[in-house]
This record gives C-alpha cells, sequence and structure tokens, in this order.
C-alpha cells in the first residue's frame, strides 16, 4: 500500500488554494507509483490544524460548529481527489480514508458518498483521537469497507492530573488489547494488509 503524505499538506484547509495545491500534490504522487498497482492508498483526509480543533476546549454548539466546518472542507477535497483518480484510471476504492485525530463518523460518511475505502488506525482509536467510536464500533460500521489496518500499542496514564498519551508503540508496550483487535479482524473477516507503524526509533 501507499500512505500518503500528511506534513506540510492540508486536505481540511479552510484557504482554498492550500486545500487545492494538497489535491494536486496528492494527485501527482498517486501519478507517479501507479504502476506499482497498491491495494490501498492510505490518507489523512483532514490536517493539523482540524485536529487541533478537535481537540480544544471550546462550548458544545462552537465545537460542533468547528467539526462540521472542516469536515465539509475535507470533504471537497475528497470529491475533487477521486475525480482527478478517476481521469488516472485509478477506482475510488484505492482510496483508503484512515481513522485520525478526527471524528469518525465524518469518515465513514465520505467512504460512503464516494464510494472509498477506509483505513482503521486501531491504535488512534484506541487513544481516543477519533473522540466518537471505540474499536467495536469502528470495526462494525466500517466493516464492508476496510481495505487496511494499522496497528500500534498506545500508553495511556494519568500524571499529577493531566493525561499522558503515547502512541505508536510497539505491541505489549501498552493498554491495547491485541487479542480483542485480533478478534473484531476476524469477526469482519479481513484478509487485507495489516501495517505496524512504529515511531523511527523503534526500527533500528
Amino acid at each position: 500500500s501507499v500512505h500518503l503524505p500528511f506534513w506540510s499538506v492540508d486536505p481540511s484547509s479552510h484557504i482554498d488554494e492550500i486545500r487545492n495545491a494538497t489535491v494536486e500534490t496528492m494527485t501527482g504522487l498517486i501519478e507517479n507509483v501507479i504502476e506499482l498497482d497498491p491495494i490501498a492508498y492510505v490518507l489523512h483526509a483532514t490536517g493539523e490544524f482540524a485536529a487541533e480543533a478537535n481537540k480544544m476546549k471550546f462550548p458544545p454548539e462552537q465545537k460542533e460548529f468547528l467539526i462540521k466546518f472542516f469536515a465539509n472542507n475535507s470533504r471537497i477535497f475528497v470529491k475533487q481527489l477521486v475525480k482527478n483518480l478517476s481521469k488516472l484510471g485509478v477506482p475510488s476504492k484505492k482510496l483508503a480514508l484512515e481513522s485520525v485525530k478526527f471524528p469518525f463518523k465524518f469518515s465513514i460518511e465520505m467512504a460512503e458518498e464516494f464510494d472509498t475505502s477506509l483505513c482503521i488506525d486501531v491504535g488512534h482509536i484506541h487513544a481516543g483521537y477519533t473522540t466518537d467510536v471505540d474499536l467495536k464500533e469502528a470495526f462494525q460500521l466500517s466493516k464492508d469497507r476496510i481495505s487496511e489496518i494499522h496497528i500500534h500499542d498506545v500508553v495511556k496514564r494519568v500524571d499529577d492530573g493531566k493525561l499522558f498519551i503515547k502512541d505508536h508503540m510497539p505491541i505489549g508496550s501498552g493498554t491495547l488489547d491485541v487479542k480483542e483487535v485480533l478478534g473484531l479482524i476476524k469477526e469482519v473477516k479481513f484478509c487485507g494488509p495489516l501495517v505496524l507503524e512504529l515511531k523511527f526509533e523503534e526500527y533500528f
């Protein structure tokens, strides 16, 4: 599979020029590797600004407005990217929207609207980044569209009254119930790529 870049790009930007440039960048990268014929092109459909907004402490109505605002920007982005992929002869199902630091229900809605796939990042969901689903719900809601799964452990603890979270850790070093994850994978009959995602220093 090919993981599309998530640094120096912003698919959910409120600035049209930035979002459009991100579409062109992603399209160009896919065109460069199209001969590899990957199972999936994994995409973070929102950017860092949206991730920050997702964890900010606003009154509920303001928070909901912000989340929907970024979700709509992301929708515009995915619609255009899918259109560009069609011109390249790449099926929309090759695009896999990953569960990132944003409510996962919006990724599921976009996947259904534009007929893309989904990438379940087990560690992201376990860490609480998606805010709206747990692991079981994520697998059940997206079971017919999963094309890739990312797995990594998460260290979660409270230090001096503050929640500490460290993700992309080796399996067994955190609080992830690996047996539960394997059970969920079996339950949805997934047989695609299972990617172990660690921090750079864990590979060496």
